[in-house]
């Protein structure tokens, strides 16, 4: 019978009032059902101050996940831990505050049998809320990932090899948007496969590493200048100037109104 385990991935930093409720998302996938199912969680604790292994302690007893412990090093390496950890023949990633619908497992691998060097992701709604209507695209979607990161981190599994070969690039002008980075370099080589359906629930509060809007829009733009030069994205060169004047713009007149609202 062919492997169709799965390894799934959340890093997590002070996250104890929502990691049990992702586990939990995990843990109730129809895929456990299969016959021949064989699923792993991995926790990357990136050294939580809060509750968070207490919280998880029960778990970590009945051996239902591997909890592992690192110095506080960002996302990007708390996830590349994970894949270094992950024994699955693919790789799913779960931000420790989202969730999945029960059947996003299922309806991924089902592409990936089908598809066994693509890259899979869903659709998301707000946790909360309504489902997101992003304009997302299937197939070599550079172009349209130059233009605008249209893809949910918790959304996506693909074949662990991939992952393996790949990792996030955990520099420190990447942080929080190391996932972008890395589904660009994806993009070049791989398709990318959208299930056209809201599977994750996606939280927004206060505390998310991706809700300080400024370093996000300071870190995109960097990427964007960097593109221009780099291999592979030379013909995508005057779209990444174009994105990186209009972004600049934006930051020029964030930093404005922020001046004149001190004032």
């Amino acid at each position: 019978m062919a492997d169709q385990s799965i390894s799934v991935i959340i890093p997590s930093y002070n996250s104890s009032a929502y990691i049990l409720e992702a586990i939990e998302s995990v843990l109730n996938q129809t895929y456990n059902r299969a016959e021949n199912s064989r699923l792993e969680i991995i926790i990357i604790d990136d050294g939580s101050t809060d509750d968070t292994k207490a919280v998880l302690k029960p778990l970590i007893d009945q051996k239902k996940i591997l909890y592992i412990f690192q110095e506080n090093s960002g996302q990007a390496k708390a996830r590349n831990s994970g894949i270094l950890q992950a024994t699955g023949k693919y790789i799913a990633f779960l931000d420790a505050d989202d969730v999945w619908a029960p059947t996003k497992i299922e309806e991924q691998l089902s592409l990936l049998v089908k598809y066994p060097e693509a890259i899979v992701h869903t659709g998301r709604y707000i946790i909360g809320g309504a489902e997101v209507d992003d304009r997302v695209y299937s197939g070599r979607i550079t172009r349209h990932l130059v233009l605008n990161n249209f893809i949910v981190n918790s959304s996506v599994m693909g074949p662990a090899n991939i992952f393996k070969e790949n990792m996030f690039d955990e520099s420190a002008s990447f942080r929080v948007i190391e996932d972008y980075e890395l589904w660009l370099r994806l993009s070049l080589s791989h398709d990318f496969v959208y299930v056209g359906k809201p599977l994750v629930g996606y939280r927004i509060h206060p505390q998310q590493s991706s809700g300080d809007y400024i370093p996000v829009l300071n870190r995109t733009i960097d990427l964007h200048r960097k593109l221009i030069y780099r291999k592979g994205f030379l013909k995508y060169a005057p779209l990444s100037a174009y994105i990186w004047i209009r972004l600049k713009i934006c930051s020029i007149i964030k930093r404005y109104h922020a001046l004149h609202a001190e004032k």
